[in-house]
């Protein structure tokens, strides 16, 4: 809202009357920068007690993330579901494409998982701060979002998992990598057993038909092998992992996309390219200055990834149910 100093009376009528149409300016701007649907700022807070036990209630930022959504459209690339050709390796990852096609041996696993009493209706999530529900998929069980104009469909997928999108669960560790959802230690949550590891008590806590894998941020030489026996484990419970490629760089060689595309191939799982949908934001969508720089998505970059996580989500679902 503009404020009028203690000067601004002494302006003359016509000074005011351009201001008045500066300022209506403005605001038609803004409700066309919107597509005519009004942004709602607020704060918000989750409660995050139902299923550990404990009531945990997250604050989160003043700045709703239906406004980070609505600056994303403008730039938004092309994102529709894709098979990976087979003949494009896992090597050239790079080229795959944002949103596969759901295989065969991922409807397997789904339906085993139907069998051994999976909610069909509750994905989970395994990743690191940039995964809490703040930042990752929260705001779509609070109803404070906005969707693009031709993204309406995927409110069927949103009433779909609602109450997953919120959850924070034991697999979402501030700092986590790889091992850490192995570790027993980490098992800090109300409602995980003596000696469970994260992710099994996330599995069984949750029983999710999808689980997300965002991890790798944090690398180190091992996180290969614990790549390896996360997807394992998921397949083992029945659910099935959406491998994600991450935006930075930090391990030099691209390595962590690398392993998720090969894993990915191996056993016939969905791979989410979300490295490429922000490759056209400056620094590719990540933060040059926060804690030593190209770690952690930009506010825009936070914006696109939530919205294609949803596309994949969506595309993941439909795929899964297809007869």
């Amino acid at each position: 809202m503009l404020r009028l100093c203690r000067t601004w009376p002494m302006l003359g009528f016509i000074n005011l009357i351009l201001l008045i149409v500066i300022s209506v300016g403005i605001i038609v701007l803004a409700t066309d920068y919107t597509k005519g649907r009004a942004v709602n700022i607020k704060p918000y807070t989750l409660d995050e007690g139902k299923l550990s036990g404990e009531k945990r209630v997250v604050q989160l930022p003043d700045k709703n993330f239906n406004l980070f959504i609505a600056q994303a459209f403008y730039s938004e690339p092309e994102i529709t579901p894709n098979p990976v050709p087979v003949d494009i390796p896992p090597e050239r990852w790079m080229e795959w494409p944002v949103i596969p096609e759901v295989g065969e041996q991922a409807k397997e696993v789904f339906r085993n998982g139907l069998a051994r009493g999976n909610n069909p209706k509750a994905f989970s999530i395994i990743g690191d701060c940039q995964s809490e529900p703040q930042l990752f998929m929260g705001v779509y069980d609070t109803g404070q979002y906005q969707l693009p104009a031709d993204s309406y469909y995927l409110q069927e997928t949103i009433s779909h998992f609602s109450g997953s999108f919120s959850r924070w669960g034991p697999g979402v560790i501030d700092g986590g990598t790889p091992a850490t959802v192995l570790a027993r230690s980490w098992s800090s949550q109300n409602g995980c057993g003596s000696g469970e590891i994260p992710l099994v008590c996330e599995l069984r806590m949750h029983k999710p038909v999808i689980v997300f894998v965002n991890l790798g941020t944090h690398w180190t030489d091992r996180n290969p092998e614990y790549l390896r026996q996360i997807v394992s484990i998921i397949l083992d419970h029945g659910a099935v992992p959406i491998l994600a490629t991450k935006a930075d760089n930090l391990e030099g060689n691209f390595a962590n996309n690398l392993e998720m595309a090969r894993i990915a191939r191996e056993y016939g799982l969905p791979f989410w390219n979300m490295w490429a949908i922000v490759q056209d934001l400056p620094n590719s969508g990540l933060d040059p200055v926060s804690q030593g720089g190209y770690m952690y998505l930009t506010e825009e970059g936070l914006a696109r990834r939530r919205l294609s996580a949803l596309q994949v989500l969506d595309s993941v679902r439909r795929g899964l149910k297809e007869e």
